[in-house]
């Protein structure tokens, strides 16, 4: 609801920043039975991998 107020031109950037913290979130929030650290790996990994290609 709160992204309604933005400008329309930065809409999706908003989301796709939202989008990367909640997954690091959930990472520690969540994902209990999992091997946190090799997620944050894997997740650190796929951002920089990301970076590297500017891909969204």
């Amino acid at each position: 609801m709160a992204t309604k107020m933005l400008a329309s031109s930065i809409r999706q950037d908003i989301y796709n920043i939202y989008g990367f913290v909640r997954l690091a979130d959930e990472i520690v929030d969540s994902f209990h039975d999992y091997p946190k650290e090799e997620l944050f790996v894997k997740f650190e990994s796929d951002l920089n991998q990301q970076s590297k290609t500017k891909s969204v």
